[in-house]
Order: structure tokens, then sequence, then C-alpha cells
């Protein structure tokens, strides 16, 4: 087992702790169901990495592991990294995303990305195309729904529904 397996394995564990017990998770030593070396390695890593943070009340008997707000991300994206992106970007306008912050400038009309396409990742693109294209033919009162659908498509599902219900409408002014 590898040590990211093990740090994997330890995150996965505060976290379900500390969702069922709000507190911080005691990880034994002497549980040895890993090596001693491979579970301080794994520790170390989390910390470095800015997942947990080993609490002052550690001792050489166990670990005390609090999650960060990152570690939680990161065990609820399916230990993936949530990566921002940029929809369009130019010198007056921009929506960018990343996780859960979402910012807009200036007047920003999702259409015009379509001007320059090597703005857009190409996945993002093809997705951003056939939304623009299905959108229009759509009835109004169906418009709403398809856009949520196309946000939670773009990004993984990994936007908060507040963000995603502020991104609907936002989208949803600007296609009028």
């Amino acid at each position: 087992m590898s040590i990211r397996d093990v740090a994997h394995s330890l995150l996965l564990r505060a976290y379900e702790h500390d969702k069922q017990h709000k507190e911080s998770y005691e990880y034994y030593y002497d549980n040895y169901d890993f090596d001693l070396y491979d579970v301080q390695q794994a520790i170390e890593y989390l910390e470095n990495f800015g997942y947990i943070f080993k609490n002052s009340a550690s001792t050489l008997v166990y670990a005390v592991l609090s999650l960060t707000p990152k570690g939680i991300d990161y065990v609820e994206n399916g230990f993936s990294e949530t990566a921002p992106f940029s929809i369009y970007q130019d010198n007056r306008n921009t929506l960018n995303i990343n996780g859960n912050n979402i910012n807009v400038t200036d007047d920003h009309s999702i259409n015009t990305a379509l001007s320059d396409p090597s703005l857009i990742e190409p996945e993002h693109l093809r997705l951003l195309t056939d939304f623009l294209n299905n959108i229009e033919k759509a009835p109004q009162k169906s418009r709403p729904q398809k856009i949520k659908d196309f946000i939670i498509t773009l990004t993984n599902g990994v936007l908060s529904t507040s963000a995603v219900n502020a991104l609907t409408k936002l989208i949803t002014s600007l296609l009028k």
C-alpha cells in the first residue's frame, strides 16, 4: 500500500469521524492496520498539502488529526482537487469559478467567449457550444433547469447549491 493510499484512508477516517462526532480524529499508532513509518509519512503528506493539521494534543501513542476546509473539500470531491477554471476572460470581462467562489466582472456575455475559442478548454468549449445550441431551441420556461444541468455538468457537481443557483440566475439573465 502506498503512502498516498494510507493518507487517503486516514483522511477518510478523520472525515467520517468528524461528520459523526464533530471532533478531531485520534489515530492510535498501535492499531497495526498500517506500518508505523507509513502512517507518519502519510500524516506528514496530509499536513504538507494542508488537508489536516496534527493537533498539539498528539502523543507518542496517538495522533490527533483535525481536518481543514481544504481536507473536507478534497474528500468530498473524491480525493480530487477542485481545479479553478475560467469560462471566459479578456481585458474587460471575466467569469471565473474556483470551487464555490464565483467572480463576474463588467458586462460579461457568454456568447462573446465563442469569438476566441482558444480562451476555453476544448472540453468546456464543446459543452458550452452544445449548451448554447440547445438553449436557443428550449422553451423559456425550461431554460433555468437546462442552465442548472449545464452548470452541474461543467463543474462536475463540485459547486454548492447556492453557487449553482446564483450562476443559474446569472446565466439566465445574460441569455435573455
